[in-house]
């Protein structure tokens, strides 16, 4: 199943599937494919296991990054490949650094090692084994670098494989609540870290010089507009004169173009996630329109009572400000707490 960003999804044959995936065929994500779900009856993956292959990152493509990265935050555990003909890259490393913060166990392979001699792999695993620990901030000889599972596979003749589903699967028998109790505490603390990061650009744009907030509120109000008379200018009938139909995924487009707009003028996120269950569901014009109108009325009302626009009492602003620091040392003394539990 082939799940697009506008919530509608397709019934894709496996073997069309490069269509979607492929970024000779896909250039840029131009199709505005989501994820790719697909069920196999895999015994590997009884028990509610959920295997996610990801795009690499640091690729030119910025769609291929963000996705790897918002997989490995939802993600309980993470499976790192590495190859012995490409040394890892600070962009991984950066990856690996980041991650670090959500999953609760890392599994590391090295790809390839079909290509190199029973010595040169030796060396290679005991670098990547420093390296990792460096990078993961553990001592070489501490009982958490046990931690690190280096693994030398090979994609071509299959060797390797089986061990690493093993060391998984052993791993969700003995140590699953472990796992997932340190998982669930990372992204407790995560949730908090991003909402602290949201709070603070937030208070920034209270404290923003009027005439810069104006300026940048005043688009927003533009662009609102704009969208306004569009909606007024909805074609009744489609080029072949029957009547023209809408599909609600139309209005989850338009819901994450203002979403990234309000972002990009005020660097917070207000995004609320696409709905995918009505997403098909086709609309008359009467319809699309009033859903559309209530949209923008939606947007602008939330940026109006967020902004307190034309607030004018400074009381009023820096008591809002108060409040936002108050609340970040609560959100702080949550995180120590969490800590304290995992520790």
């Amino acid at each position: 199943m082939v799940y697009f960003k506008n919530g509608l999804s397709e019934d894709v044959p496996v073997e069309d599937l490069h269509g979607y995936i492929s970024e000779q065929e896909n250039r840029n994500n131009e199709r505005k494919v989501a994820e790719v779900e697909m069920f196999t009856p895999a015994n590997f993956l009884r028990g509610s296991l959920r295997l996610v292959d990801t795009p690499g990152v640091g690729s030119v493509h910025e769609n291929n990054s963000h996705s790897a990265y918002h997989f490995a935050e939802e993600s309980d555990g993470v499976i790192f490949m590495l190859s012995v003909d490409s040394p890892i890259n600070q962009i991984e490393i950066d990856f690996l650094r980041s991650t670090r913060r959500f999953a609760g166990r890392f599994y590391f392979i090295v790809n390839k090692t079909d290509t190199v001699g029973e010595k040169d792999l030796e060396e290679y695993l005991a670098y990547c084994n420093d390296l990792l620990c460096r990078i993961m901030e553990i001592a070489p000889d501490s009982e958490e670098a046990g931690a690190i599972r280096l693994l030398p596979v090979s994609a071509k003749t299959g060797a390797g494989v089986e061990k690493l589903k093993k060391m998984i699967r052993e791993d969700l028998l003995r140590s699953s609540g472990q796992i997932m109790e340190r998982s669930v505490g990372l992204k407790l603390l995560e949730i908090l870290d991003s909402a602290g990061r949201q709070i603070r650009a937030y208070r920034e744009v209270l404290k923003m010089a009027p005439n810069v907030f104006r300026r940048r509120f005043n688009e927003l109000h533009r662009i609102m507009q704009e969208r306004r008379k569009e909606c007024e200018r909805l074609p009744e009938t489609d080029a072949d004169g029957g009547q023209k139909q809408y599909r609600r995924a139309q209005l989850n487009e338009e819901k994450i173009l203002l979403i990234a707009r309000v972002k990009e003028l005020f660097g917070i996120d207000v995004d609320e996630g696409i709905d995918r269950s009505e997403a098909a569901k086709v609309l008359s014009r009467e319809a699309y329109a009033r859903e559309y109108t209530g949209l923008l009325n939606e947007v602008e009302q939330t940026m109006n009572t967020v902004f307190m626009y034309k607030e004018e009492n400074a009381y009023t602003v820096a008591r809002r400000i108060e409040d936002l620091n108050i609340l970040l040392h609560k959100m702080e003394k949550y995180r120590r707490q969490i800590r304290k539990v995992m520790a």
